[in-house]
């Protein structure tokens, strides 16, 4: 993860508390230029991701549509 601000990769984690469930809300801060801002990382739920095979054998795994925006939120 990079600051937003200075796009520093140096950051810290000063505050991680659960949210609802099994979120996860935390407050990181750049070590370089000090801005701070918060993340909130969630669960995707098992059945919005599909499998998908290419063409090469290879396995490829995506959001189905109705659940894409939940992993912006």
């Amino acid at each position: 993860m990079n600051c937003p601000k200075c796009n520093c990769d140096l950051i810290r984690t000063t505050m991680s508390r659960h949210y609802r469930g099994d979120a996860v809300i935390r407050r990181r801060k750049c070590t370089s230029c000090s801005h701070a801002w918060y993340t909130m990382e969630t669960r995707i739920p098992t059945e919005a991701i599909t499998h998908a095979r290419t063409y090469e054998g290879m396995s490829t795994f995506k959001l189905r549509k109705d659940f894409e925006g939940l992993a912006y939120r």
